[in-house]
């Protein structure tokens, strides 16, 4: 009311107002003053008070016109807003005001598997928002220790008049839950990191990431079929790490037991194996020009073939026993939870022996005979 008095004297310099236009203007006055309070309040109301975000989230910002190449780099200037949880599962730490430069964030970050993983998938991400193309709009990651898993994804792409792109990229912990029987959950499980397994490396042309089918690959194409070889890969180990595979219990269950030094020697094989092959990938996603393409990936293709050869026989093993353990439990129908014979021995039962014909009533035997026609 003060506000429009004050504009009353203001005009009243220039043009008096009478008695009755002075009573006028101050009941509008009140009605007004009245309207303008609760649009400020109603205004008012609809600011954030509190904000809580159950999940991590990256709000990535491009320059006016940014263009990225596939092997390129982001433009430097683009910066990174984390928001939401710690990022200290991918050993991230962003400044206080958690918005970071892409340059400042690449310096930043410790060089390693997992930080190359989250520089490619963001890279991947926007190249594929800027191109309006969500069909692909999903990455995995597994924290550094391995021991939880995440999905990225581009919930919201937008385009200022300015031309400057933002985009939400949402990480989201994958999670599973568990029903029934310890057992029989851990051996589903089971099946399904074989099987997975089996589908995407050991099935010649039909997988995806067989030696076969990475050979045919054009260079053009082929750091993104690695960059989804190795998520697919860790999604692969979280699960089995998920499913309690690597538990002492479970792995002689499965395995039937081992034999001194036979575990460590299996584990040290894996361990080169998946090291060569993981070092041999990053090669590929680091590659900036043809010829450092065409390089990785002939070394490449070799680690990927000593993999896959090497381990056909593990998967072989391991989907075999992880059956004749589910197949025991279904024969007996047995629903009380009990725990199945460890494999080894059930697999591996002796034929039972037929017992001797015996001779026909009043005659002799069937060998008697033919020993007698041999006289």
């Amino acid at each position: 009311m003060k506000l429009f008095m004050r504009l009353k004297e203001v005009v009243g310099t220039l043009h008096p107002f009478d008695d009755d236009l002075t009573e006028d203007f101050k009941r509008r006055a009140r009605e007004s003053a009245n309207r303008l309070c609760l649009t400020f309040f109603d205004e008012f109301q609809k600011r954030v008070f509190i904000e809580k975000f159950g999940e991590r989230k990256i709000i990535v910002r491009l320059p006016t016109n940014a263009r990225i190449e596939a092997m390129g780099d982001l433009p430097p200037d683009t910066t990174l807003e984390f928001i939401g949880g710690s990022f200290e599962v991918f050993r991230i730490n962003p400044p206080p005001d958690r918005t970071i430069t892409w340059t400042d964030f690449i310096q930043q970050v410790p060089t390693n598997d997992t930080t190359t993983a989250w520089t490619d998938i963001i890279k991947s991400l926007i190249i594929t928002a800027k191109q309006d193309d969500f069909v692909e709009n999903r990455r995995l990651i597994a924290s550094s220790d391995r021991k939880r898993f995440f999905r990225l994804f581009v919930a919201r792409s937008v385009v200022y008049y300015s031309g400057i792109t933002e985009l939400h990229i949402w990480v989201v912990e994958v999670k599973s839950r568990d029903y029934g029987d310890p057992t029989t959950t851990m051996l589903l499980k089971a099946i399904s990191v074989g099987l997975m397994y089996r589908s995407l490396f050991l099935e010649g042309t039909a997988s995806e990431f067989s030696p076969e089918t990475i050979r045919a690959t054009l260079p053009n194409e082929l750091p993104k079929a690695v960059s989804e070889m190795l998520q697919e890969l860790d999604f692969i180990l979280w699960m089995s790490t998920d499913a309690g595979l690597m538990q002492p219990r479970n792995m002689t269950l499965i395995q039937g037991g081992f034999e001194r030094g036979e575990l460590e020697r299996k584990f040290r094989e894996w361990d080169q194996l998946k090291s060569d092959l993981t070092s041999n990938a990053l090669q590929v996603l680091r590659a900036s020009n043809a010829a450092e393409l065409d390089a990785a990936k002939a070394a490449f293709e070799d680690s990927l073939a000593a993999f896959c050869k090497t381990t056909i026989p593990m998967n072989k093993e391991f989907l075999g026993n992880v059956l004749g353990l589910l197949e025991d439990i279904v024969r007996r129908g047995d629903y009380s939870g009990r725990e199945p014979v460890p494999a080894r021995p059930a697999l591996r039962q002796a034929k039972p022996t037929p017992p001797p014909a015996k001779p026909k009533a009043g005659g002799k035997s069937r060998t008697a005979a033919m020993r007698a026609r041999r006289r």
